[in-house]
């Protein structure tokens, strides 16, 4: 499993690979709406990516939006503590190529979803009844989201590519929506 880096450390040029699960980046997406949610989690993408650009002094290659499952690590599982995560589910999605290392410059958590993070709406409606749904719909619809997005550019949103997980056969207390990212240029 690669090193866990601080977001400031991620942000800065030719910063060693990682992955950021910091307190001051993500939250647990609890929102009435999925429209709202989607619309609060994709500005802390573009703030990210932002930060990312400015610190490392060029572009970004490729960018890959996705979601994972936390396990819990702990009888005390908090979704909002990631000291108390199991974090195989983060490991699974961001290793090392073995021929190249690493093929990704950072791994960003940018939210979480729990049973609690189901709009009631969605609940009421019944198309939405586990939060691994509810993660899958806010995956889809952030990819979709900035694939629209003429400010990303259309280098980063055509490489943006839908692959959803499946449903697990275990239920997980919690799911992350995440980033991913590698540099233009030699790494």
């Amino acid at each position: 499993m690669p090193n866990q880096r601080s977001y400031k450390h991620i942000c800065k040029k030719n910063a060693d690979p990682g992955y950021v699960l910091d307190r001051e980046i993500f939250a647990l997406i609890k929102d009435r709406t999925i429209t709202k949610a989607v619309e609060k989690v994709s500005e802390k993408i573009k703030k990210c990516i932002e930060d990312i650009k400015r610190g490392w002094g060029r572009s970004i290659e490729e960018l890959y939006i996705g979601k994972t499952y936390i396990s819990e690590k702990y009888d005390d599982f908090d979704a909002e503590n990631p000291k108390t995560w199991g974090k195989e589910g983060i490991s699974a999605r961001y290793t090392p190529n073995r021929k190249n290392g690493y093929s990704w410059n950072g791994f960003i958590v940018v939210g979480v979803v729990t049973e609690k993070s189901i709009p009631l709406s969605c609940k009421e409606g019944g198309y939405i009844t586990h939060h691994e749904e509810y993660a899958l719909t806010l995956e889809k619809c952030l990819i979709e989201h900035f694939r629209e997005d003429s400010e990303l550019g259309a280098k980063i949103a055509n490489k943006l590519v839908y692959h959803p997980g499946r449903r697990g056969m275990k239920k997980r207390p919690a799911y992350t929506i995440y980033i991913k990212f590698s540099m233009e240029g030699k790494q």
